[in-house]
C-alpha cells in the first residue's frame, strides 16, 4: 500500500531532475510512496507503473528507472535472483510514521573480502560505476552497517581525491573573476550547491547567452541582488538603444519661435 510522503520546494530547482524528462521526476516522487521506511522496494518496473500510472498507456518505466539509477537517484540491485531498489538519502529527506514498519527488504549487499583486499562477486551495476562520479548531495549520508567499516577501509587505502575549488575553474573571456568570486561566495552564503557539473554547466549558460548579446556579469548580479537561486538570462540583450537625432526637430522649434516674434515685432 503506498504511503503518504514529503516533498520539498527544493526537489523542484535540482539542476539534475530539471534536464530530465517530467515523467520522470514523477516517477521518482511515485517511488517514495511505494518504498518502506528504509527507502526500499522491489525492482518490478510492470508494477511500479500499474501502482503509480494506471491510466496512462506506453510508458518506459523501466527506463526511467534508468535513468534515475543513471543520475544517481538510485540504486538497483539484486539478492537471491531478486531484484530491489534503494532511493538514495531516502532517511535523510523523509520522515515516516513512528508506527511504520520495514518490509524487511534486503540491502544491497557489500563486495565480500579476500586476503585484505576487495573483490567483487557479482558484475558491477551502473550505479557502482558511477559512483565516484555523483555529486556529493546525491551521495549517501551514512553508510549501512554491514558495509560501513570496509567502506572506509577502502577509502583510507586509496586516499581521498582532491577537493574541488570552484574558483579555480577556467573562466571564459566574457567573465570576470571578481564577479564570478562574488557569484560563488552568494551561493556558500544561501548553501546552494556548488558541484562541478553545476558550476560548469552554469558558465556554460553565461557563454551562451554571451554570444546571444547578454551580459554575463550583469545576470550573476541581478541573481545575487534578487536573491534567486539559478542564473537567468534578461528578456531583451543588454544592448544600448540607439540615439534619437534630435537635430530637426529643434531646428523646427527655432523656426517657429522666430516666426512668433516676427509676427510680434510686425504688430507693435
Amino acid at each position: 500500500m503506498a504511503r503518504a510522503r514529503n516533498i520539498k520546494p527544493s526537489f523542484f530547482t535540482n539542476e539534475l531532475l530539471g534536464t530530465l524528462d517530467p515523467i520522470v521526476g514523477m516517477t521518482f516522487i511515485g517511488m517514495w510512496c511505494l518504498a518502506d521506511r528504509d527507502g526500499r522496494l522491489e525492482d518490478r518496473p510492470l508494477r511500479i507503473k500499474a501502482e503509480l500510472f494506471p491510466y496512462r498507456e506506453s510508458l518506459d518505466v523501466n527506463g526511467y528507472l534508468t535513468e534515475l539509477e543513471r543520475t544517481g537517484f538510485i540504486e538497483r540491485y539484486k539478492v537471491d535472483g531478486v531484484g530491489y531498489i534503494q532511493i538514495i538519502n531516502f532517511t535523510k529527506h523523509q520522515t515516516p510514521h513512528n508506527t511504520e514498519k520495514a518490509k524487511g527488504y534486503p540491502s544491497k549487499p557489500a563486495p565480500a573480502l579476500d586476503n585484505g583486499d576487495v573483490t567483487v562477486k557479482q558484475p558491477l551495476s551502473n550505479a557502482e560505476i558511477t559512483e565516484s562520479k555523483r555529486p556529493d548531495s546525491l551521495n549517501p549520508d551514512s553508510l549501512n552497517h554491514e558495509s560501513g567499516n570496509m567502506k572506509e577501509d577502502s577509502k583510507k587505502a586509496q586516499g581521498k581525491p582532491a577537493r574541488f575549488d570552484p574558483l579555480a575553474i577556467p573562466l571564459p573571456d566574457c567573465i570576470k573573476p571578481s564577479a564570478w568570486e562574488s557569484w560563488i561566495a552568494y551561493r556558500k552564503d544561501r548553501k546552494l550547491t556548488c558541484s562541478e557539473i553545476t558550476l560548469r554547466s552554469q558558465l556554460q549558460n553565461l557563454e551562451a547567452w554571451w554570444n546571444e548579446g547578454h551580459e554575463p556579469n550583469s545576470i550573476m548580479q541581478a541573481s545575487i541582488t534578487n536573491g534567486w537561486q539559478g542564473l537567468f538570462p534578461p528578456k531583451t540583450p543588454y544592448a544600448s538603444q540607439p540615439v534619437q537625432d534630435t537635430s530637426e526637430t529643434n531646428r523646427r522649434l527655432a523656426e517657429l519661435v522666430s516666426r512668433k516674434f516676427n509676427l510680434v515685432g510686425g504688430q507693435s
